[in-house]
Parts: C-alpha cells; sequence; structure tokens
C-alpha cells in the first residue's frame, strides 16, 4: 500500500469539530483531537543536504507544513515542482527551503519557520508555555501546536534518533 504521504497534493483543511462537553475535573482539552495530517521527516532523509544534512533535522520545518495542511494552505503544486516527481511529501522539502536559516546552517529558526506560515495568511507566534495545561487551551480552542522538544536517543518508546 502507498505511504499516506504518497498523494501529490497537501489535504484539504478539515472540518473543525465540536469539543465535547467538558467532564468536571477534566482538562479543557478532554476529547478534542485535532486532525493535523502526519508527514514524517524521515523520509526526507538525504534530500537535499545542503539544507541542513536533508530530511532526519527537518522536524520544524515537517511540523510546520503539518500545521499548514491543517489550514488548507501550504505551497501550490508549481512552487515545488523543482522538488522532483518521487517525494512523497514535496510541500515539506519546500519548507525546508523557505526556512532554512544560512547564518544558523539549518532548518529550525522558529522565526523563520512562523514567517514561512505567514506567507500563507497564518498568524503564527513563537512563545514559551509554562506546562501542558496551556498547551491544552489551544487544543480546546482547535489550534494545533507545535512544540520543540529535545531529547537523547533511547530515551522512550520508539525513539531510536535524537
Amino acid at each position: 500500500a502507498p505511504h499516506p504521504e504518497a498523494a501529490a497534493p497537501a489535504p484539504p483543511a478539515p472540518a473543525r469539530p465540536a469539543a465535547p462537553p467538558r467532564r468536571s475535573g477534566t482538562s479543557p482539552a478532554w476529547g478534542v483531537v485535532l486532525d493535523v495530517p502526519r508527514f514524517s521527516q524521515r523520509l526526507h532523509r538525504d534530500h537535499h543536504p545542503h539544507l541542513d544534512g536533508g530530511g532526519l533535522t527537518w522536524c520544524s520545518p515537517t511540523s510546520t507544513a503539518m500545521v499548514l495542511a491543517f489550514w488548507g494552505a501550504g505551497p501550490a503544486a508549481a512552487d515545488h515542482a523543482w522538488v522532483g516527481p518521487d517525494d512523497p511529501a514535496p510541500w515539506v522539502d519546500h519548507a525546508a527551503r523557505r526556512c532554512y536559516d544560512h547564518a544558523y546552517r539549518g532548518t529550525g529558526n522558529w522565526p523563520f519557520n512562523t514567517a514561512y506560515a505567514g506567507t500563507f495568511g497564518l498568524d503564527a507566534f513563537v512563545t514559551r508555555l509554562r506546562g501542558l495545561a496551556e498547551a491544552e487551551l489551544f487544543v480546546a480552542a482547535g489550534i494545533p501546536l507545535v512544540i520543540s522538544v529535545s531529547f537523547a536517543a533511547g530515551r522512550g518508546p520508539g525513539l531510536d534518533y535524537g
């Protein structure tokens, strides 16, 4: 079966589900699932190594591309035609190229990623949350977050990289 990212265009924005009734003593985001498309930076391994070594380090632009797709935004097919026809998700390569910071030598500059989202009409910002309770408020409001986390390989199930 083809990989879920194999489709050429980014998926349309899903309908926003109504938040379920809040249970006493639970999070405001209890039961809320945001249907953010799932893209994998790892599918882009060795793509365009001049952009921060290729896909293994493209977590920021991959996440940004996911949120863009959630809102039904992102580059047109003509904008990422340079990527090549065999790429599983050319909009991720496009995001990596547009978010690449030559001074930092990487794609993980969050102000660059939020500026990239802004080119598609989205309001984006970088902030520091004091805890997951603050993140839950965004989710309860139907707003997906990209959370930047640093971890070491092997520190949890499925974390075979750092």
